[in-house]
């Protein structure tokens, strides 16, 4: 679903872009983070407690909820509203009782109702014609007529029975269909070399020494400024120095941004030498999770 907050602000909770649509000022939101923001706006106006936070963002996910994490993402919303241009409080503390958001809000959502109808259609069968009905009850008997040819054997013609006709050909459509999704099935699952490897697109931040530093989600300019001075400490902290023919790709969460408190990914990627455009050699990764 889209919103759009104040008529300044849009928030898609598809991909957790928060953009003003005005100086076009974005930030991409953490998953927890878009469940807060979503909860929220979907209950605007409307007092929502702590355990009403817990069971929907973390309980449903089977994650563990506390109340300093609830507090730290609310920070977190609270800066980004910031960072896109709303200055002033989006998301009002209620004392002992919860916290609601105070904002005017635009829905754009698809009728799923509407496209449902589209989508799938009854469509009344037509009667069967009566000259195909094979019902045992529906054929005709009649007397059984013996030949006699000049060498005297009898010869009784044989008759067409539809059941028989309706079962045969139902056979050899089982038989076909079972033929053709063999094919598919060794065609799709069938180990092979010239399968494609799924791939992500990197987004350039900046440039340790000689080598490229890359996120996996767009920012904005100095949200960009920000996560590099990051990955410079950590660089430094980990002692990962860039070496030739080497990449960084660097992931925090919102809290790691703006708390140090949070997950962070670093990797140092070096390409392959005879082909640096379509692979990595291999990577040393660091991941830290703060609560």
């Amino acid at each position: 679903m889209k919103y759009l907050i104040d008529n300044i602000v849009a928030f898609d909770d598809k991909n957790g872009v928060l953009e003003n649509k005005n100086s076009g000022t974005s930030i991409v939101l953490s998953t927890t983070a878009i469940r807060i923001l979503s909860f929220l706006l979907k209950n605007q106006g409307v007092v929502l407690s702590r355990d009403e936070f817990f069971e929907t963002v973390w309980d449903a996910y089977g994650q563990e909820a506390s109340n300093n994490s609830l507090n730290q993402y609310l920070s977190v919303l609270r800066k980004a509203f910031r960072n896109v241009g709303l200055e002033h409080e989006i998301i009002i503390t209620v004392p002992k009782q919860g916290f609601l958001i105070k904002v005017n809000v635009d829905y754009d959502e698809e009728d799923v109702s509407t496209l449902s109808e589209q989508s799938f259609t009854y469509v009344k069968p037509e009667p069967e014609p009566l000259d195909t009905i094979t019902s045992p009850n529906d054929v005709e008997i009649t007397e059984e007529t013996i030949l006699h040819d000049d060498s005297g054997s009898n010869e009784i013609p044989k008759q067409n029975s539809p059941a028989f006709d309706k079962k045969h050909y139902f056979l050899n459509a089982l038989l076909g269909l079972v033929f053709i999704f063999t094919i598919i099935f060794v065609f799709q699952y069938w180990p092979s070399t010239s399968k494609v490897i799924p791939t992500v697109q990197l987004h350039s931040i900046g440039k340790v020494e000689s080598c490229l530093v890359f996120s996996l989600y767009e920012s904005s300019e100095e949200m960009t400024q920000v996560k590099m001075n990051i990955a410079r400490g950590m660089i430094l902290e980990h002692k990962l120095p860039c070496i030739p023919n080497a990449i960084y790709i660097f992931q925090p969460d919102d809290m790691f941004v703006y708390n140090q408190m949070g997950r962070v990914m670093l990797s140092r990627c070096t390409a392959r030498k005879n082909d640096p455009l379509h692979g990595l050699a291999g990577c040393k990764d660091i991941y830290i999770y703060e609560k």
